[in-house]
């Protein structure tokens, strides 16, 4: 799908996808990860294996759709091993863009709790991981953020990712990226990149948006705000409005400068890109403006991406 709508030179932020304004803090997250916080694998028709995490709720799964695998057969929930058992789930959302999936199982999962999620702040190069796989560990570390690959835009920005050992073992798809706190800071996504031991990995935040969407709209997908900024110049300045968008309906107008989205600063257009892949559907998300010489916050809901966003 794609989010950008250049239309007289105006970048046009219509629909993103992502999340982190609601990952836990650092504390919270050391106790789950001492909590019993571990990888599970499914195993999907055909017996291929792969990992998965527990996220939001103690019943709930994510993992990545095995390459390869048609939409007929993801929707052929797999089984999860649990202490040499096998224990059948239910698929309730498949993220095609991500290709990854949330599976339900009946019943809590014994003697663990989910995973917390490391907040937006914290999703920058050079932190150091350890990538988790059946039990064993490696170090891995962000090497930097790609917007888009082989001339392509991607459905959102991918943390890139390098392995301490040439190894599939550890770019496995669904494979947890762990930062120092016990949070999750990605899952390796099944694309290998030219380097065998460098991957990307969906962040952390884009995991939340979907866990919070579901949660609370029963549904997950790609948000729209409705303003355009001018793509020659590096200051975030609103160009245009969309009538009857959220933007409009918040009060932004054209001229406003975007200073920072929910805490977070714009330092240029990647900012505002990221930034809003991590605002959730139908949760107010506050912006502070520069208003002709006043600083002012505007609480803006993003609504979820439909034929209108995309015209």
């Amino acid at each position: 799908m794609n989010y950008f709508l250049q239309r007289s030179g105006f970048f046009a932020l219509a629909a993103w996808a992502g999340a982190g304004i609601f990952a836990l803090n650092a504390q919270d997250a050391v106790e789950k990860s001492e909590s019993k916080a571990r990888p599970f694998t499914v195993i999907w028709a055909g017996g291929g294996k792969f990992p998965a995490v527990c996220i939001g709720k103690d019943n709930w799964l994510v993992c990545t759709i095995p390459p390869g695998l048609s939409e007929i057969e993801a929707s052929s929930a797999p089984s999860v091993e649990v202490g040499g058992n096998k224990i059948s789930t239910s698929v309730i959302h498949v993220c095609k863009e991500h290709g990854i999936c949330l599976l339900e199982t009946e019943s809590k999962l014994p003697d663990t709790k989910p995973f917390a999620l490391a907040g937006q702040e914290k999703i920058k190069p050079g932190v150091q991981l350890t990538s988790l796989s059946s039990g064993e560990s490696c170090r891995s570390l962000v090497t930097g953020k790609d917007f888009e690959y082989l001339g392509k835009n991607l459905p959102c920005p991918l943390l890139r990712i390098r392995m301490e050992n040439d190894s599939d073992h550890f770019c496995r798809p669904g494979t947890p990226l762990i930062n120092e706190d016990g949070e999750i800071h990605g899952l390796v996504l099944p694309r290998r990149l030219k380097n065998d031991r460098t991957a990307h990995a969906i962040p952390a935040p884009v995991l939340q948006k979907i866990i919070w969407e579901m949660e609370h709209c029963q549904k997950s997908g790609p948000v729209w705000l409705g303003f355009a900024l001018l793509t020659s110049s590096t200051t975030p300045e609103i160009m245009q409005i969309k009538d009857n968008s959220p933007s409009s309906r918040a009060g932004l107008k054209v001229g406003d400068v975007i200073l920072s989205i929910n805490g977070n600063p714009i330092q240029g257009m990647p900012d505002i890109v990221e930034l809003i892949h991590s605002l959730p559907a139908e949760t107010p998300a506050k912006i502070r403006i520069l208003r002709e010489l006043k600083e002012m916050n505007v609480d803006v809901t993003p609504a979820f991406a439909g034929k209108s966003a995309a015209e």
